[in-house]
This record gives C-alpha cells, structure tokens and sequence, in this order.
C-alpha cells in the first residue's frame, strides 16, 4: 500500500508537532503560574493600616491591646504606651508646656492609669529629661529608669534629686536588658563606640505578639550603622521612630535592616532638620507622620497596627470627649 504509507507520514509528523507545541505551552503556562505564585508568597503582608479622622479604630474597644501615644512637645520625645492595664512613659520632656499636660494627664484619666510601671530616660539632654519630675509628682511610677550614670549631667543630678524628694525608686537600666509592660516586651541596645551622648543614648525595641515598633532616641550616622549591622536579625520593626528629631541623615543599612511600612519623626514637616530624613523615607514610598504639634496614636492587637494622627485642637477638648469627626479637615 505505498499510497496511503504516503499519505500517512505528513499527517504523523504534523501531529508530533502539535503535541511538542502544546507540551511547550502548557510548561510555559506552569511557569509563568507558578514564578507568580512565587511573587505572591514572597510579597510582605501588609500589617499597617492608617485610619482617617473620621472613623474610630477598630481596636481602640480592645482591652488586649499594644498603645502608643506620641505626645506633642515640639521637636522634643514624649511616649506614653500602655498595655493590657499597665502603662510606661519612654522620655518626657514638654510636659509643662501649655497644653500638653492636660492631654498626656487626660489620657491617664481616661485609661484608668494612676500609676506607671516604670519610667524610662534614653538619655539625660534637656529635650527628652525636663518633664519627669511634674509627671511623676501627679502619677508615680514603680520604678525610674536611667540609662546613664546618676551624677552624669546637671539635668540628671537635678532630676534624680528630685525623684528622690518624690520617693520613686531608681534604677540604672543597662543594655541587654528585657523588660516587660503587659504582654509587651522590651528590648534595649547601645551603641559604645563613643562618648557622645546621643550617639549611646538607648535604641528601645518594643515588641507585642507579631507586631513590633523601633525607637532610636537619638542615635547618629555611625551608630545607626553599627547597631544595624549587629542586630540585624532583631532590628526588624513595622514601625520605626526616625533618630534624633530628623536631624542629619538616616542610614541605608538602618532603613535596610528594620524594613519599615511607616515613620514618624518628633519634628514638623517644613523643618529644615528633616530634610534628609524625609526624602530618604519618601523615596521609599513610605509613609512619614511628623509629632511636634499634632499626637500620633498607634494600636496594636499582636497581628495588625491601626494608626491615626488626631489633629493638634484635639489637646484642647477634654480627651475622652473627642472624636476625629468635630475636627476641621
């Protein structure tokens, strides 16, 4: 039958092509699939949700909670966190500025937190120092905690004379140290490779089930850098703290290492200080909260953050009256 032995082999040959055709597709298809699986598993999961003013956290019911409060002091840190019931001040400075302490005395009232666990100075300069003493006259805390020796400066030595007048008890907390707050851990870090004061004040890292938060008090190039490098593997924040008041830069290695999806900074946007800062942030499209006049409140359950900045009027209502929505967008 040579005729049809003929007819035959085209059609063989045209069918092995088609099938060859179709296996290539089909493992084209499987790799595109499977590289966007890929993509997708690898892409990090947003844990960080900003809330407009004019709704209320979904959080902020929540007794099992992480809360920090950046209070407003100008280009000055004053934190005021609390967790599960217990409650902290990280630096105070401005507290006697008019009208801070009716908002940062507010949210104690309102919170039903008469007393702090513990105190807590990253270092002795006027700007993170000069409150402790009026808050803690009207809330005392279990404890005071120095990172730096007792008689290091005149803002120290007047402050630890004062605290003893209020007998508060103090104690120097050192690096490596663990604390607790709730069911919030803490961490602290130093940077020794100096005398300055800024650049050895204490790096606190705060962290609540899955969540953390990063503060770098007021930390320079160099020790950013180093304190990155060496702790990288427990540096990684959702939020970050931007060092000292925005002033000068803000190292690659840091921004690297913590992974942020959010900064804030204790200064004002049209600061000439931020600059660096500011543009290094943005050009990672990262959102950029700036405290010196207006409070940042950050909320977190262990999974999730929820933020939301309350505008600056809100320190002139009474705290537990307030809701985002009197405020002027």
């Amino acid at each position: 039958f040579p005729g049809v032995k003929g007819r035959i082999k085209p059609m063989t040959q045209k069918r092995s092509f088609l099938r060859a055709t179709a296996v290539l597709l089909a493992l084209l298809l499987l790799s595109v699939f499977a590289s966007a699986a890929a993509e997708t598993a690898e892409a990090p999961q947003q844990t960080v949700f900003v809330f407009d003013q004019d709704r209320e956290m979904d959080l902020w019911q929540q007794d099992k909670t992480l809360r920090v409060f950046c209070i407003p002091v100008g280009a000055q840190d004053c934190y005021f966190i609390t967790c599960e019931g217990h409650a902290m001040v990280l630096d105070c400075a401005g507290v006697g500025r008019e009208p801070t302490p009716d908002f940062l005395f507010r949210l104690c009232d309102a919170l039903g937190i008469d007393r702090l666990d513990f105190a807590f100075n990253t270092h002795p300069h006027r700007d993170h120092i000069n409150g402790f003493t009026e808050l803690l006259a009207k809330i005392p805390a279990d404890e005071y905690l120095s990172t730096f020796p007792l008689d290091s400066d005149k803002y120290q030595r007047q402050l630890i004379h004062q605290l003893r007048e209020l007998n508060i008890p103090i104690r120097v907390c050192e690096a490596g140290e663990a604390l607790s707050l709730g069911g919030a851990q803490l961490e602290t870090y130093r940077y020794m490779g100096t005398k300055n004061t800024n650049d050895r004040s204490m790096v606190v890292h705060i962290r609540y089930g899955e969540r953390s938060i990063l503060f770098t008090a007021d930390i320079g190039l160099t020790a950013q850098r180093d304190l990155a490098r060496e702790n990288a593997g427990q540096f990684k924040s959702d939020i970050l703290k931007l060092p000292h008041h925005g002033v000068g830069g803000i190292s690659p290695d840091l921004l690297d290492v913590v992974s942020p999806e959010l900064c804030f900074v204790s200064n004002g946007p049209t600061s000439h200080d931020v600059k660096l800062q500011k543009a290094a942030v943005l050009k990672r499209n990262l959102p950029l909260y700036f405290t010196s006049r207006q409070p940042l409140v950050l909320l977190t359950d262990g999974r999730i953050w929820e933020v939301q900045q309350w505008p600056a009027d809100s320190l002139m209502l009474p705290w537990y009256q307030y809701q985002p929505e009197q405020s002027e967008k």
